[in-house]
């Protein structure tokens, strides 16, 4: 039998990085699902079209009327002051 040598070693094989780059579609989808996201809590914390209060009172003269007959009222002649 004959042997065979080898004079130069042999080199391991570079090794295959297993890490993926994300899609550009997945990057593009994150990005949509970011942007409506920061849209709806800015939506909920600044709405423009609506006015709150915790404390609002009403201040108005208001009396009972009552009839001092049976039947309909049909209208009551006052004047305010």
């Amino acid at each position: 039998m004959t042997t065979v040598t080898f004079e130069e070693p042999i080199a391991a094989p570079a090794k295959v990085s297993r890490v993926r780059a994300l899609p550009k579609r997945a990057l593009i989808v994150a990005g949509a699902a970011i942007v409506l996201a920061a849209l709806g809590v800015w939506w909920i914390a600044l709405p423009a079209s609506s006015v709150s209060t915790d404390d609002a009172y009403l201040k108005a003269d208001s009396t009972i009327v009552a009839p001092k007959v049976h039947g309909l009222v049909s209208a009551i002649l006052v004047r305010d002051n």
